[in-house]
């Protein structure tokens, strides 16, 4: 059975230790947290990162209810960032029981970005922890499947994968079956959402990444497919922010079951 996560963007605005309760009380095996603080998601996003208190509260709902953080998220490689940066997110990872992080992209210098990309999977990797990049049209260097692979086998890091995304994998011109072709080693941590084909402009997708995205099974993106191609091994995000549904007043807890319940059902006919 694959392990599923809940996503802090599902949640989005819920406290990480709050995560870890609404996962266990519906059912998740695991959560991804926001370590960092978000320019675009802003207060919405707790960061653990420089919050100590705040990290022994997570820690301790890891402990009573045995979810563990299974992705790390907010390590963007940017124009700035320094591997410096990175060590106290990691170090938060691995505490709260995280395996993988997860790091975009947006410094246009390619030889730079990739350079630190591969510093940060060694350093993570001294942890035990495995390190994800993730493709979208929002980077410069990786903006597609293509890319992101071209990158990893540049790098030859073998710490080193992707964060494949569906809704991602669907907006930037492949499809569901194209996971097929992805080397299995390279597949480090999976999400899943649905929607319509359509792709719509470059700013209605980033609107719908980041605020609505539908259930899986309510849309075209092949959900069922994609997660019938995936290793067994590794973890499936359940990641759905909905704007739809907060507005039609479903809480926090309702939104994670709806998500889960919906995913639930597409792996009970697999």
């Amino acid at each position: 059975m694959q392990t599923l996560s809940l996503e802090f963007m599902t949640v989005l605005g819920l406290s990480p230790p709050d995560i870890v309760s609404v996962a266990s009380d519906v059912g998740y095996d695991t959560v991804s947290i926001c370590l960092t603080p978000s320019p675009v998601l802003g207060d919405k996003v707790q960061p653990l990162v420089g919050n100590r208190g705040l990290v022994e509260q997570t820690a301790q709902r890891v402990r009573e209810t045995g979810v563990r953080m299974s992705l790390g998220e907010g390590f963007v490689i940017a124009p700035e960032a320094t591997l410096e940066s990175f060590r106290e997110p990691i170090d938060i990872a691995t505490e709260l029981g995280a395996r993988c992080i997860n790091c975009t992209i947006i410094d246009p210098d390619r030889k730079r970005a990739l350079d630190l990309l591969s510093a940060l999977a060694d350093l993570a990797a001294q942890s035990g922890v495995e390190t994800a990049a993730e493709f979208s049209s929002y980077s410069p260097i990786i903006s597609n499947l293509a890319l992101g692979l071209a990158a990893i086998n540049e790098i030859g890091n073998e710490h080193l994968g992707l964060l494949v995304d569906l809704m991602h994998i669907v907006r930037n011109g492949n499809r569901a079956a194209d996971v097929a072709n992805i080397p299995r080693r390279i597949i480090k941590y999976a999400q899943i959402c649905d929607g319509p084909l359509t792709s719509p402009s470059h700013e209605s997708y980033r609107a719908e990444a980041v605020f609505d995205r539908r259930m899986p099974g309510e849309g075209e993106f092949g959900v069922r497919e994609f997660l019938s191609l995936l290793p067994q091994d590794v973890v499936v995000g359940v990641e759905v922010p909905s704007k739809t549904l907060e507005q039609r007043g479903l809480t926090f807890r309702e939104r994670a079951k709806y998500a889960f319940d919906a995913t639930q059902a597409i792996l009970a006919t697999m």
